[in-house]
């Protein structure tokens, strides 16, 4: 559900462009969804929080 909601977000976000989506964005996107191969190929979801959790750190410490 909160996927939902974010994709809900990002789209109408997209559409009123309040916000510009920068090539940053874009490769920690790409790093989030690099959490699943993991989780696949793993059997183990752990790993797919390992990487979630370190994405989500390094977003944050980013500036801007």
């Amino acid at each position: 559900m909160s996927g939902a909601i974010s994709i809900l977000i990002a789209i109408l976000a997209a559409l009123k462009q309040s916000d510009i989506i920068t090539k940053t964005d874009w490769l920690f996107f790409a790093a989030t969804l690099s959490s699943l191969p993991f989780w696949y190929l793993t059997s183990d979801p752990l790993w797919a929080v390992v990487v979630l959790t370190t994405v989500d750190l390094l977003g944050k410490a980013r500036p801007g």
